[in-house]
Formats: C-alpha cells, structure tokens, sequence
C-alpha cells in the first residue's frame, strides 16, 4: 500500500542538523529516509518513531551503486518522494598542507560527489510529483574563500553553483532546488576544529535553528536560504563590496 505521507530522503541524518530536520518533519507526520553510515543512531530513530514514520538506510552518499538500490528500496516503502535533503558532509579545519591529500578527497567525496549522487538518482522520482524539492546544504563559507578551510569552502561554492544550475534546469520538471546557507553551527562535525574566522563570527546557531529554516524552506521560492541575520547582513555587505576589500575583511577574521 502506497504511503500517502509526504516523504523526504535525508543524507547525513544520524546527528547534527541531519537529525534535528528528520525529527522536526516526524513531529509533523512526515515520512522519512533516514541515510547515513551510522548505524545505531539511526536505529534509535527509527525505534522511537516506528517502521510506519521512517526506514533506515546504511550507506554512503559517494557510493553511488549501494546509494541507487537504498533509493529504490526507501520509495518502495514510502510510495513516492517529495523531497531530497542534502545534508550529508565533512569538515575538517587547518593549513591546506596540513591536512592529507587523502583527506580532501574525503570533503570532496562527501560534499560534491554525494550531492551529485543523490540528486541524479533522485530525479526520476522527483519527476512523478508536482511541486517536489531538492534542499541542499551549503554554508556561509561559499560568500568567500575561507583560509584553514579550503577545501570545505570551496565544496560549498560548488553547492551554491551547482543548486543555481539545477533550480534553472529542473523547473522544467516542476522541481524547486535550493540551498541552505546558515553560518557555523553548534554541532560535532565543528566539534574541536575552531579556527579564528570561527572565533570571530561565532558558533551561535544551533541545529535545531538550521532545521526550523530547512522547515520554512519546504513553501519557499527562494533560491538561496540564508540563516541569521548577521549573514544576511554580510551578503548584502558582500554584495556591495568590491573583491580587494572582501580580501582584506577575510584575511582579518581569519588572521592570515
């Protein structure tokens, strides 16, 4: 029997954000695709909100063979899908040659190479709905490059462009892509990794802030979904700015 909940797959859904937006949406009788390597939290999920509110999917977003038949087998049990969160994605802190080659591959793969993954497969279902959605997670790191986080920085640049791309393209399919843009958030991922633009700027939002904007997100017509008021703010700054005094003000918070 089809569901006739609206359903959404969520990547990275074990902790953080990706967990505060999955149990926001079950509050509010979604169904939903719980997606991340971590196991247990996701069992702990789906034992408190049942096999009828969520199924758990134990796979990695850069896995795009493993992440096909988890799509296949989530729209099975949910009947349709409505909407695709992008949460999935890795930060790590330091000078760029501090950090392993191997390591950056590992931002990339999580941070691009997922969100490819998972809007491509994705599409064909999204295609069967009208009014469906892709949320993808991008940062305030993608207003400028960021030193000590280069390659998380320039992974959500490439989110920013690549939801541009897609929102103009998929209209013709009736889908609405977005990107959320919150500055750092209180969550493990920044856990022991403050740098000084941290510092500077704060980690004042919670996951919870970043979810309540997700939930907005799902009637909005924007393309991009900016977090916090002092953000918003630096865009419009940003925007006025010419680009050697967006150099200076960044080489300022991060002291470099």
């Amino acid at each position: 029997m089809a569901n006739l909940k609206p359903s959404m797959i969520i990547t990275g859904a074990a902790s953080g954000i990706g967990r505060s937006v999955a149990e926001t949406l079950l509050k509010d009788g979604w169904y939903i695709g719980l997606f991340d390597l971590s196991k247990q939290p996701l069992q702990e999920i789906q034992d408190t909100w049942g096999n009828d509110n969520c199924s758990v999917h134990i796979v990695s977003v850069s896995d795009g063979n493993t992440l096909e038949k988890e799509f296949k087998s989530f729209v099975n049990n949910a009947g349709k899908l409505d909407v695709l969160f992008n949460c999935a994605g890795l930060l790590q802190a330091g000078h760029f040659e501090d950090i392993s080659l191997e390591r950056h591959y590992q931002i990339l793969d999580v941070n691009n190479k997922g969100v490819m993954n998972c809007c491509y497969l994705a599409l064909p279902y999204l295609k069967q709905n009208k009014k469906s959605r892709v949320i993808n997670m991008s940062s305030a790191s993608s207003l400028y490059g960021v030193p000590g986080l280069a390659s998380y920085s320039a992974s959500k640049a490439w989110i920013k462009s690549f939801t541009e791309s897609l929102n103009i393209e998929w209209a013709r399919h009736n889908i609405h892509v977005l990107a959320i843009e919150p500055p750092f958030v209180n969550t493990n991922m920044i856990s022991g990794d403050n740098t000084r633009v941290m510092e500077k700027m704060g980690v004042n939002l919670t996951a919870q802030d970043v979810a309540n904007s997700v939930k907005r997100s799902l009637t909005s017509r924007h393309t991009h979904v900016r977090v916090s008021l002092n953000y918003k703010i630096q865009c419009f700054l940003s925007a006025i700015s010419i680009r050697p005094v967006k150099r200076l003000a960044m080489r300022y918070f991060t002291g470099y």
